[in-house]
């Protein structure tokens, strides 16, 4: 009987076993993702996008692509390497799972915190959604009705950094929109030493500089490269009149004939920048003492 009762014991515990994996198994997984894993990302076809809306709170982003250049609500020049990492999570994010059914509602209805995000090629919206990050910044979700968890495959990338920049941030850094081959004119005075003023003049023969005879034209090319590449550390609101001369002068005109002037104040601490009598910026100072040059130095019988 014993024996009988422990066969009985073992043949329920079996079947009980089994209800339990069963259970397990076709139970509905709350976090159970139910969009392809590729829902948000655009592939090949984030090359045909030419308009980029990002809203949140404090932020109204205007990308707009004419040509092959991406502009920053209508009047200034966007940054060309943070517009490459935008479409670059545009075209790889992809879903790991729905967040968790506690915080869903959480994270939808957080209004402050969320940023809408719009995308058009053409008149014709592409796509749209909401994006926001947990409290820690260690995750971004992606909303389209549910929230979902989003990453890029094999990149240790925070996706909701791009999203939250500011206006300032998504502004190009690089003074000049175009490169030296557009030059036309480029003066280089200096208001305190006006014994070292230069220009470099273009015509039908190329870029030549009138002062000196014997040019060493490799110096000149890179001393021009190193204008065309000239960046703002960091753009400022306003400065206090400095009433003293300028150290360095720069005015280039291109074969447009529109004109660009940069006034550089050079001191101890930093070096400001005044970019066409309208707006300061703070500059690197190894770049800006590079361009403080004389003719000379672009002879090629200078002393070496």
């Amino acid at each position: 009987m014993p024996q009988k009762k422990n066969i009985k014991l073992l043949i329920v515990w079996i079947i009980l076993l089994a209800i339990t994996i069963s259970v397990g198994i076709f139970r509905p997984s709350a976090n159970k993702l139910d969009i392809d894993k590729e829902y948000f990302a655009l592939k090949e076809k984030v090359n045909d996008l030419n308009r980029i809306t990002i809203t949140g709170a404090n932020t109204n982003i205007l990308l707009y692509k004419e040509g092959r250049q991406w502009s920053l609500n209508n009047e200034l020049t966007a940054d060309p390497s943070k517009i490459n990492d935008l479409l670059g999570v545009l075209s790889e994010v992809s879903v790991r799972r729905k967040a968790a059914t506690n915080i869903q509602e959480k994270i939808s209805s957080s209004v402050s915190s969320n940023y809408d995000v719009s995308l058009f090629t053409g008149d014709v919206l592409v796509q749209s959604f909401e994006v926001t990050e947990n409290d820690q910044g260690t995750l971004t979700y992606f909303i389209d009705d549910i929230a979902y968890v989003v990453s890029i495959p094999g990149y240790n990338y925070h996706i909701a950094d791009i999203f939250t920049l500011t206006s300032a941030e998504w502004r190009s850094p690089y003074v000049f929109a175009s490169n030296w081959t557009t030059l036309d004119k480029m003066q280089i005075n200096y208001p305190q030493k006006q014994e070292y003023d230069f220009e470099i003049i273009y015509d039908n023969l190329g870029y030549f500089i009138p002062s000196v005879p014997q040019l060493d034209t490799a110096a000149m090319y890179d001393y021009m490269q190193q204008i065309s590449f000239l960046q703002v550390q960091s753009y400022l609101p306003a400065v206090d009149t400095i009433s003293r001369p300028s150290d360095l002068n720069i005015t280039i005109k291109d074969v447009g004939d529109q004109q660009m002037i940069l006034d550089f104040y050079i001191y101890d601490s930093k070096i400001l920048g005044l970019i066409n009598n309208e707006e300061w910026g703070i500059f690197d100072r190894n770049q800006v003492k590079s361009l403080l040059k004389s003719s000379t130095d672009f002879s090629r019988d200078r002393v070496q």
